[in-house]
């Protein structure tokens, strides 16, 4: 869900669409679709179509910019697994602090309250990834 917002939302902003976004979960069943209820939630909320979008492990063959996760747990499963990029739980990065709890296995509601989650912390996201894009191209 997190994936699929932030992709939509980045390829919206000028600064921010060459950005690539991708997913990996620390104990994520590979090659596995999303659940029913994240895909309703996300159409139903935002419009948007993760029925093609299929789970991924995290490695240490990952190499990225940036590695945000959703908790302090995941958080630590990612730097121990050596990832090679700085790793930063979102909530941290947008200042909030906050974990996102997994919904995997619960409600419609439960899919519902991350999805409100999440649209708020990418939301804060982008908004530090641009300013953060426009102090770069300021030193140049």
């Amino acid at each position: 869900m997190g994936e699929a917002l932030l992709r939509y939302r980045m390829n919206t902003r000028p600064l921010l669409a060459h950005v690539g976004v991708s997913s990996a979960g620390t104990i994520a069943r590979a090659g596995h679709p999303p659940p029913a209820e994240a895909i309703v939630v996300m159409r139903d909320r935002f419009g948007l179509d993760i029925t093609k979008h299929r789970a991924r492990l995290f490695g240490h063959h990952l190499q990225a910019d940036l590695i945000l996760t959703v908790d302090r747990w995941t958080t630590d499963q990612a730097d121990s697994i050596g990832a090679s990029g700085p790793i930063e739980m979102l909530g941290d990065f947008v200042g909030t602090g906050e974990e996102v709890e997994d919904p995997y296995g619960g409600s419609i509601r439960e899919y519902q309250y991350t999805s409100d989650q999440l649209d708020r912390l990418v939301d804060a996201a982008i908004a530090r990834l641009e300013t953060d894009a426009i102090a770069r191209d300021a030193y140049r």
